[in-house]
């Protein structure tokens, strides 16, 4: 397994402290957690001092259990981790495995149903996929987030002040995974 560790301290550089814009629709976040994810964590409803005062050791639990092994990105190639778990972060677990997907039927590593979920059939294509194209499987990942990231803002206008940020996150992750 890749550095977890690392790939959190990472998430966390990247996602900062706490923001409330109420274009986010998100809502309140710190360390790139929601206010709905912290209520989840916390099992009863999480208020605004709760994400302010949210730890970093807080959200790498959260990000370690609900990002990462919850939805098996702990079980695929060590290559590929860090980028799917900063996907999953940025935009969801279920969407980020389905780009991965997607990515594994285009370059003939399936046929995968694009659904979400990381299972047996996937983990092998992803392996396949690793051994065989290296660091262009991340590249491809990541041109994959791209297009959905600017799908949003063509769909979504109010979401265009955060595509400046989400394309710089893609071009970061680029530079160092692909």
């Amino acid at each position: 397994m890749a550095d977890i560790d690392s790939m959190l301290d990472e998430i966390l550089r990247r996602e900062g402290g706490y923001v409330n814009n109420a274009a986010d629709r998100g809502g309140p976040t710190n360390l790139g957690i929601t206010q709905t994810t912290l209520s989840t964590w916390l099992g009863r409803p999480a208020t605004i001092e709760d994400v302010q005062t949210l730890s970093a050791e807080t959200a790498k639990a959260i990000y370690s259990a609900n990002y990462f092994s919850k939805p098996k990105i702990d079980k695929l190639p060590d290559l590929i981790q860090a980028v799917m778990l900063d996907a999953a972060v940025n935009s969801g677990p279920g969407a980020a495995i389905k780009w991965l997907q997607k990515v594994l039927n285009d370059n003939n590593y399936g046929p995968l149903t694009v659904d979400g979920g990381i299972g047996p059939a996937s983990i092998a294509a992803a392996t396949k996929a690793a051994a065989e194209m290296g660091p262009a499987l991340n590249k491809a990942l990541i041109e994959v987030r791209r297009a959905f990231l600017q799908g949003l803002v063509q769909k979504n206008p109010s979401q265009q002040q955060f595509e400046k940020g989400w394309m710089a996150r893609c071009d970061s992750l680029e530079a160092t995974y692909a």
